[in-house]
């Protein structure tokens, strides 16, 4: 008896010894045995098939964007920047005579908008009643914290000053101690913690970084953003913080130097 193999794609009548040939089958059966084709494709697996599936079904990934912390910090390196290099440019000119050294007679003019008048003239008051202290106190506490760690690093001495109600660290060096003197600078003040490079500050010094205090009484952390904006546009003199501390310690200090008066007179 002869078989007849049966070629891929034509069909014929069954008879005894053959086999239908299915055209999508690599091979052609002869009484159940497979016979390869030369050129079928080779079969691929059902592993090869999910993989495949899964492999095109698969998210593409996104560029990594830059987070918002990120994008903060960096702005604020970069406002503490333009402010370090305006007040060098300020140290520079005042020591070479070109421009007056701040005084009383040499106040600058207030800036002009509306929020820089306001926070130029804005002196608040010490806090009173024991609520009022703790509550300032806390919002003001990473700023202390933040300043507390400074003092203990430029090894300064610490202690608490009750007239002016803040910490005050004397004889202050390390990091804090270097950007004061690069600045042109003798003291700082970050939450309630006045840092010094001078042993003995002076009362107008203290009475100027008290208002200092008082502002991170009220704005708490705000004040860094807030003060680098201000002296990367206008410079340390004309800083609204600035000309509001000189103008509030001139006040405490004339107050301090006026006779007191006698009731009935």
């Amino acid at each position: 008896m002869v078989a007849t193999v049966q070629a891929p794609g034509v069909l014929r009548r069954p008879g005894v010894g053959t086999q239908l040939a299915d055209p999508t089958d690599g091979a052609t059966t002869l009484h159940g045995s497979p016979l390869a084709h030369p050129t079928a494709p080779p079969r691929r697996s059902l592993d090869h098939t999910l993989v495949t599936c899964r492999s095109r079904n698969a998210p593409v990934p996104r560029p990594r964007t830059p987070s918002t912390s990120t994008i903060g910090v960096a702005g604020l390196v970069a406002l503490g920047a333009a402010a370090a290099v305006r007040r060098a440019n300020e140290a520079r000119l005042e020591r070479s005579g070109t421009l007056a050294r701040l005084g009383p007679a040499t106040e600058p003019e207030l800036p002009g908008s509306r929020l820089d008048r306001r926070i130029a003239t804005w002196e608040p008051p010490r806090p009173r009643g024991a609520r009022a202290r703790a509550a300032t106190a806390a919002w003001a506490a990473p700023a202390t914290v933040a300043g507390l760690l400074l003092a203990v690093l430029g090894r300064g001495d610490v202690a608490w000053n009750g007239d002016i109600g803040a910490w005050v660290a004397t004889g202050v060096g390390g990091p804090s101690g270097m950007v004061l003197q690069r600045a042109g600078m003798t003291a700082n003040t970050a939450g309630q913690v006045v840092l010094c490079t001078v042993p003995t500050p002076s009362r107008v010094l203290l009475e100027h970084e008290a208002v200092h205090v008082r502002q991170f009484e009220r704005l708490g952390v705000a004040v860094y953003p807030l003060y680098l904006w201000f002296s990367a546009r206008h410079g340390y003199r004309t800083n609204p913080f600035e000309v509001g501390a000189r103008r509030g310690a001139a006040r405490r200090m004339l107050s301090r130097t006026r006779p007191a008066t006698t009731p009935g007179r």
